[in-house]
């Protein structure tokens, strides 16, 4: 057996060591920061340029802003890098446990926020957001659900959908006149053949988290798509009147599922959709 208090070289190792490469990461990191503030770089440039290199790896925004102001309220080049001892702290927010956690709150409470989860388990919002794209969960119309059905949860659709056919033949499926087939065809969100949809598309989950938090802020849609997204087959992010069958799964699923909204006051997708293309931001315009 090896002696009290280290790691064998079983399962204990293996954690003390992605540990210990976790923490030589965040490390370099704070070293990376320090040189750019000296040359004067914004905390969400600095973020940017490291989130290309460190991929999911990379500490959030707020992380970078708080040892930006460190460095500059302390001594540039002398400030203490190495992360302070902690009882109990994990050293990342991503580990099993944590998504586990993230899971288990999101099945008890669907409408549960991203603020809740993160002050729940004491860590930061943007980590939430990138383990529930994980996870493969998507906000529908504020509620979280799985992006795929288990077995038990299509079997447990099979007695109900009769009911819910049935319901719908019984309270209006069959309503006719115009007023009925407008509210319909333009109701605040489902139904309807197409939509006329905008989108935010980035390659980065970092990059497009920004995109949201301006969008948060009160920025106007079309604006925050001309700065960030990377789609410039339309500028503003104008993909137009789309029609089902033309839209991969995830994007059509919350796009059908958004009520209509404009650029001022847009109700978007929160978190972003993930598709083979990258994440998105979407809003819908029109419905018909």
């Amino acid at each position: 057996m090896p002696p009290k208090g280290k790691s064998g070289p079983g399962k204990g190792g293996k954690v003390h060591s992605e540990m210990e490469g976790c923490s030589d990461v965040r490390f370099k990191q704070r070293a990376v920061i320090e040189f750019l503030t000296v040359e004067k770089v914004p905390p969400i440039e600095i973020h940017r340029r490291m989130q290309a290199i460190y991929g999911d790896q990379c500490v959030d925004v707020s992380t970078v802003r708080r040892w930006v102001r460190r460095f500059k309220d302390g001594e540039l080049g002398q400030a203490d890098l190495s992360d302070k001892p902690r009882s109990g702290r994990p050293m990342t927010a991503s580990d099993q446990l944590h998504q586990d956690r993230v899971e288990e709150l999101i099945r008890k409470n669907c409408h549960i926020k991203q603020k809740e989860i993160a002050g729940k388990l004491g860590i930061s919002k943007e980590r939430v957001g990138y383990i529930i794209s994980v996870l493969g969960f998507h906000k529908v119309c504020a509620r979280w659900v799985p992006r795929m059905l288990s077995d038990e949860m299509k079997a447990e659709r099979v007695p109900i959908s009769p009911e819910l056919l049935e319901h719908f033949e019984r309270e209006g499926g069959a309503a006719s006149g115009s007023d009925s087939s407008d509210k319909k065809s333009q109701g605040p969100k489902g139904g309807g053949s197409a939509v006329k949809v905008r989108h935010i598309l980035c390659e980065k989950h970092g990059k497009i988290m920004e995109a949201m938090e301006k969008l948060k802020s009160g920025m106007r849609f079309n604006e925050v798509a001309a700065q960030y997204s990377e789609d410039k087959a339309r500028q503003g992010g104008d993909l137009g009147w789309m029609t089902r069958g033309t839209m991969v799964g995830p994007f059509q699923e919350a796009a059908f599922a958004l009520p209509v909204s404009g650029l001022d006051k847009p109700v978007f997708t929160d978190p972003p959709v993930k598709t083979k293309f990258g994440y998105h931001i979407i809003m819908v315009e029109g419905r018909k």
